[in-house]
């Protein structure tokens, strides 16, 4: 479940705040080709909402198995047994993934406000984007009309 959100977090952060063009620009300059449509839109809109509803498939049925739940194996019967996870085990869990998944927004204004207060916005930052476009042969990033349209 904590992968599922992380996942989702990874998704929003590339796609809507770091932009695809941007992203698709990056991966032509590490691998010379431009990411096709295909993987565009699976990362804009299929990513995000086939996790959104694993995630609540995950929550409905962890609801409708009155917890979580294990498999033992009962060796007097020879056959397993679905075991319910005790109250202090489900809530160990819980308190772990929730303060997993909650670094997340709390790291990214930790850094969103350092970066406001501290970083000095008169140094370039460096990036060698002409010299990976002249030792791979690539020319400059041109979005088509339908990436631009769709993914900006």
């Amino acid at each position: 479940l904590p992968l599922l959100i992380i996942a989702l977090f990874e998704l929003i952060a590339v796609s809507y705040c770091y932009g695809l063009n941007r992203f698709s620009e990056d991966c032509q300059l590490m691998t010379g080709r431009i990411p096709s449509l295909y993987l565009l839109i699976c990362w804009k809109f299929i990513g995000p909402v086939a996790i959104i509803f694993i995630f609540f498939g995950c929550i409905l049925q962890f609801g409708l198995d009155e917890g979580a739940t294990y498999t033992i194996w009962v060796s007097d019967l020879g056959r397993t047994s679905t075991v319910t996870l005790p109250i202090w085990a489900q809530f160990t869990c819980f308190v772990i993934t929730t303060f997993i998944v909650i670094m997340i927004p709390v790291l990214f204004l930790f850094n969103a406000m350092k970066m406001l207060i501290c970083y000095d916005h008169t140094l370039p930052g460096y990036f060698p984007v002409q010299e990976l476009r002249t030792r791979r042969n690539i020319g400059p990033y041109q979005p088509s009309s339908l990436h631009s349209g769709m993914f900006s």
